[in-house]
């Protein structure tokens, strides 16, 4: 079996002989074979909310997780230890930043435009987890929503 830099860790998928692991490059690797990814002129901006997108993840799990433990002091609080009220207003702060675009891009069929593509897909999911997080971020986004 053909693996590529399978790192022994889940999620991964078997597929036609190869094996691959970590879940947005199996997200990359499905999109390529059923044809999700965006168009070449889409290409760029898939890339920038693919990013957005983990960036608003990646906040949303330092706001729920004290991932700093082993590390010494919290980098992301004001008192010097994990402080979940201090990153969840971070977090909402942002959200109120960036849901406004989203908003405005979703007001095509799919967020790049007539086609879907596995960022639908990604935008779908984690905007759906930072509602639960913070509904009231989302109040008024009738595009979102």
């Amino acid at each position: 079996m053909q693996t590529i830099f399978h790192l022994e860790n889940l999620p991964f998928i078997e597929d036609n002989g190869k094996k691959v692991s970590q879940s947005i490059a199996i997200m990359h690797y499905l999109a390529g074979k059923f044809n999700l990814l965006p168009s070449e002129d889409n290409a760029l901006m898939g890339d920038i909310v693919e990013q957005e997108i983990i960036d608003l993840r990646n906040r949303l799990t330092n706001a729920c997780y004290n991932c700093f433990l082993s590390l010494g002091p919290a980098p992301g609080s004001e008192t010097g230890v994990f402080d979940h009220a201090f990153l969840k207003a971070r977090l909402v702060q942002r959200l109120a930043e960036r849901l406004p675009k989203f908003e405005k891009m979703l007001t095509k069929s799919y967020i790049l435009g007539d086609n879907i593509t596995y960022v639908d897909f990604m935008v779908c999911e984690y905007l759906d987890q930072l509602r639960e997080f913070s509904p009231e971020s989302f109040e008024n986004m009738e595009n979102i929503n």
